[in-house]
């Protein structure tokens, strides 16, 4: 019987552990299951419109031009970056070798307003300035919407 006993012992602190991780009202309270820590990986982006366009910033510092996607779908103006970085040293026995990827993706509904043609786009110091400028006497659709 003090076998049994002893070993029982030696679970318990493996089973006050698992309990602890198991624990409901610790999973569901924390940070991995928090929706707002996932907006930390997106850029910041300002946009600013004025009557002959609109101005797009991102702040995406660690890129370079080469990294970036800038295109429209489905009137949707879509912004990606990927950068993968890797180092490599030959002839060596690794006991811990790091290696960064970083790849974000925003999407934007476009006005009908937007010349698709004449979009511009620069990265410089970390910022990817984009303009979208206007069809030239282009407005915007307004609609009042009558609630049932």
């Amino acid at each position: 019987m003090s076998l049994i006993r002893k070993r029982n012992a030696e679970l318990a602190p493996m089973r006050s552990m698992l309990t602890d991780i198991l624990n409901e009202t610790r999973l569901l309270n924390s940070d991995l299951f928090d929706m707002t820590s996932l907006s930390v990986n997106l850029p910041a982006i300002n946009i600013v419109e004025d009557e002959k366009e609109f101005k797009v910033e991102m702040a995406a510092p660690g890129f370079s031009k080469k990294d970036f996607k800038v295109k429209i779908e489905n009137d949707t103006l879509i912004i990606s970056a990927e950068k993968k970085e890797e180092q490599k040293e030959e002839n060596k026995e690794f006991k811990r070798r790091e290696f960064n990827y970083s790849s974000f993706e925003r999407a934007f509904a476009l006005p009908e307003s937007i010349n698709e043609d004449n979009i511009n786009a620069q990265y410089n110091d970390g910022i990817l300035k984009l303009t979208l400028p206007k069809v030239a006497g282009a407005r915007r659709k307004s609609k009042e919407i009558s609630i049932g």
